[in-house]
């Protein structure tokens, strides 16, 4: 097991593989998320604990998918279980793994046929919001995710619950210079579209048939002008009352299905 002091693990392949910081193992809990985990296998798994006397059929699933692995669950009590996640939502289940994997977005640009949509998330400190936007990220074949270092949600527990799992099968870069990250994807032929509530263009008015990065940005900070003036477009979505917006979870995931809809 990891100890307290840091160790980074880079891979071999190349330099800006699969790179992971641990100071200790991981909490993934909820049944969605720990049954992506094991379905996905990209994570080791030290240890899996199972609430004791349940009966449900999705903890059963999961004890099948360890046993795959060649591991069996410790069976706990409830309070045990909330406080290893230190939440009340992990429907019965914990498991401690290895933290997710962070790699750099220039894995996206050599490999840029397997991630032709970029996801770019800035500022988005909620890991509600965060979550629900990496599992529509994933549910609409964006499976390059930047996130800045600064400002923008950890990858926590909560993050990886909020994604309901869908945060095993895609891959995340966090970065310092989101502006250097712009420059780097449209020198490598990346169309830029940013989201913003006063956007110049609506979202069906743009052409893109290539690779593209859509940027979002949180509900109060938004998106840094910087960040704009290196945009190819500015887009709004249009809605009936503006005195209203949209959840950003929502209206990232228009975006992404109207991208995939314009790419078609």
């Amino acid at each position: 097991m990891a100890t307290s002091r840091q160790i980074s693990i880079e891979s071999s392949c190349t330099s800006h593989r699969r790179n992971r910081i641990m100071s200790e193992n991981s909490i993934v809990y909820g049944i969605n998320p720990v049954t992506e985990l094991l379905r996905a296998k990209r994570r080791r798994i030290e240890k899996l604990y199972l609430l004791s006397g349940s009966k449900s059929p999705n903890l059963r699933r999961i004890t099948d998918l360890l046993r795959e692995r060649g591991m069996r669950p410790e069976y706990v009590q409830r309070d045990f279980l909330g406080n290893i996640s230190k939440s009340s939502e992990h429907q019965g289940v914990v498991a401690l793994c290895e933290p997710i994997g962070i790699v750099s977005h220039r894995l996206f640009l050599d490999e840029a046929a397997r991630y032709s949509n970029i996801l770019i998330v800035s500022n988005v400190q909620d890991p509600h919001n965060l979550g629900a936007v990496i599992r529509s990220a994933y549910l609409f074949s964006f499976n390059g995710i930047v996130l800045t270092r600064r400002n923008t949600a950890s990858i926590t527990p909560a993050v990886v619950k909020a994604s309901s799992g869908a945060i095993e099968y895609v891959d995340i870069a966090i970065e310092e210079n989101l502006p250097q990250v712009l420059i780097d994807l449209k020198r490598a032929g990346y169309k830029v579209v940013s989201l913003d509530a006063k956007g110049d263009r609506e979202i069906r008015d743009i052409d893109i048939g290539g690779k593209v990065a859509i940027i979002v940005g949180g509900e109060d900070a938004g998106i840094h002008k910087r960040l704009f003036s290196l945009s190819d477009y500015v887009v709004r979505i249009p809605i009936s009352d503006d005195n209203f917006s949209l959840n950003l979870s929502v209206s990232a995931a228009i975006m992404m299905y109207k991208i995939n809809e314009i790419k078609k």
